[in-house]
């Protein structure tokens, strides 16, 4: 059917699979060629690819690629091959070369295209030491020297400058820099170039000097800038090829989002080493710290359009063990929840305890379908559990039920107080339900349905 003749014809004799190929397609031209190519295929041999040209019944020409192999059957040789039109991905290859040709004419340009590739290779390989040295780091201004080292050295980024300003009070300080600037201390609100970028909140690029300024947050508010110098030969390179700098930029503005993420733990860990913020029994932040950490996640959330999601699970019940043995009691099962709850969440998740008998749980990066989730497993997990208290001679296991309510952050919401009040009243659904269920907010309280084992399982 490619080729326009009948398959009677072909099994006829009347037409030939060699009479149909080209013989300019085939090397060495002729018949005897073309047959020898075939012919020369003995059993047992590796299949051997061919690329010809053959003649349609309606005299148009196709290209075909041929893969065949000698075949013995009965004593006798035959010559098995299977036959794809590439016609096609022949003429693709040909337009490719053609624009490839163009490209390789415009010999100095290529040679810088690959130049720029090269560089921003280069940089992109250093960019992960970076994030390492940020998160590995326990004192803020040794993190932040041997980010500039690292954005500076030739092993390293191959940056001709860097320095890192932080946001104190009115005033923008050099914090970290490879070059001694004359001027370490900015007033936001005054003229300097650098102030007057910090206050427009967006990206800079200087294209005669080869300058990228970005500024970065800490928590949803503006906290500092990263400026980057190229030298003179990357300045010209990127300004030719707007791709390569739009790459360059986006480089440079994750590495100061790494750098004021960063700098929020970093300080936030300087802030729990002066200042107490975690619950005496569970040993779980408390619940002013949690506020203020709300406050952060949902302007971050409202800014950068991200998911944000809050669990808050009460104990059932537990008030009734602190009747029957005593608050002692209860603040131990508190105790050795506390310390599970740890393990059973991610590093960026924020866990506190919320009221008397009830924890809280803030979940960046997270949507209400997979907060829903994470809430079912944790009600079951707890609901299965038991918790080992020792009384007198003989230890007791204590068993208890959560109810848990879901809220997320579907529409932007910008009060961190709405968040939580529809957590809660989800969290009261679910107790007025019966209990040791999950409840979350979508328009309006609903309930997820129970999920439960069967003998099947």
């Amino acid at each position: 059917t490619m080729t326009g003749y009948s398959r009677e014809g072909v099994e006829s004799g009347q037409v030939t699979p060699a009479n149909l190929v080209v013989e300019q397609s085939v090397t060495g031209g002729g018949e005897r060629a073309k047959r020898g190519v075939l012919g020369a295929l003995l059993p047992g041999q590796d299949p051997v690819e061919l690329e010809w040209t053959v003649e349609c019944q309606d005299g148009t020409r196709k290209e075909v690629e041929v893969t065949a192999r000698g075949l013995d059957v009965d004593g006798k040789r035959f010559v098995h091959g299977v036959v794809h039109e590439v016609g096609l991905r022949k003429d693709l290859e040909r337009r490719l070369k053609i624009e490839i040709d163009k490209e390789r004419r415009k010999t100095i340009e290529a040679a810088k295209a690959s130049v720029r590739v090269y560089h921003l290779t280069e940089k992109l390989r250093g960019a992960p030491r970076v994030s390492s040295v940020l998160t590995r780091s326990a004192d803020v201004d040794d993190a932040l020297g041997r980010v500039v080292e690292i954005l500076t050295s030739r092993e390293g980024m191959g940056y001709t400058q860097a320095t890192i300003f932080r946001l104190q009070g009115q005033h923008l300080l050099v914090r970290a820099s490879n070059v001694d600037a004359p001027l370490k201390r900015f007033h936001v609100d005054k003229g300097h170039r650098i102030a007057q970028i910090f206050r427009s909140g967006d990206l800079f690029y200087d294209a005669r000097g080869g300058e990228i300024v970005v500024p970065f947050e800490i928590g949803g508010d503006p906290a500092g800038l990263l400026q980057i110098v190229f030298d003179e030969e990357e300045r010209v390179l990127y300004n030719e090829s707007e791709p390569m700098r739009l790459a360059q930029e986006h480089l440079v503005l994750m590495m100061a989002e790494s750098i004021g993420l960063s700098l929020s733990k970093l300080e936030l860990e300087a802030e729990v080493r002066g200042h107490r913020i975690e619950d005496p029994v569970s040993g779980l932040f408390n619940r002013p710290f949690f506020r203020r950490r709300m406050i952060q996640e949902t302007r971050r959330s409202r800014r950068y359009h991200r998911d944000l999601s809050l669990l808050l699970f009460g104990f059932d019940r537990l008030a009734e063990v602190a009747q029957e043995s005593g608050e002692d009691t209860s603040d131990l099962v508190l105790q050795s929840w506390g310390k599970t709850f740890t393990s059973k969440f991610r590093e960026i998740d924020v866990l506190a305890r919320f009221g008397p008998t009830v924890f809280a749980v803030l979940l960046p990066e997270t949507g209400l379908d997979e907060a829903i989730a994470k809430a079912s497993d944790l009600r079951e997990f707890i609901s299965k559990a038991r918790v080992e208290i020792e009384e007198g001679a003989a230890p007791r296991e204590i068993g208890l039920t959560v109810s848990v309510g879901v809220a997320a952050n579907l529409e932007g919401i910008a009060d961190p107080d709405e968040l939580v009040k529809r957590a809660e009243e989800s969290l009261y659904e679910a107790k007025r339900q019966g209990r040791d269920r999950v409840c979350y907010f979508r328009d309006s309280v609903q309930t997820v349905r129970r999920r439960y084992t069967t003998s099947l399982e």
